[in-house]
């Protein structure tokens, strides 16, 4: 397999500090009530941890170290913000947890949000991959 030049868009990261969710999801809750639309919904980040929202590869990408890459990059993002831990949510069955795992994220709880379960995997900052 030719190696891909990793140079390009390879693809994204995005978090945030968990204390942060209640506001910023608060245009959305607005946008929904005044669609008469219900808005009552978890947010997704939790107090305590930088929440990974979004976290992609392209296909070309797959499989050459970027996923752990950005992976890393999260955790220095929460060192950086005083937190000592990384949060994400993945569906249940998703093939990206082995990363996750593998990159010293574990399961703490369940989270049901819009009728989807979803795990909640951390890793400490301490915590190295095994």
């Amino acid at each position: 397999m030719d190696r891909p030049d990793l140079r390009r868009g390879t693809g994204p990261a995005a978090g945030f500090a968990g204390a942060e969710a209640e506001a910023l999801d608060q245009p959305f809750r607005e946008h929904l009530r005044g669609r008469n639309l219900p808005s009552d919904f978890l947010s997704e980040g939790l107090p305590g941890e930088w929440y990974l929202d979004t976290l992609a590869v392209t296909q070309a990408a797959r499989g050459h170290g970027v996923g752990a890459r950005l992976l890393h990059e999260a955790v220095a993002q929460a060192s950086a913000n005083g937190l000592e831990r990384v949060g994400l949510l993945v569906e249940h069955g998703n093939r990206a947890a082995r990363l996750y795992e593998r990159e010293g994220f574990s399961v703490e709880r369940k989270r049901t949000l819009g009728g989807h379960v979803y795990d909640h995997m951390v890793r400490q900052i301490d915590a190295a991959p095994q």
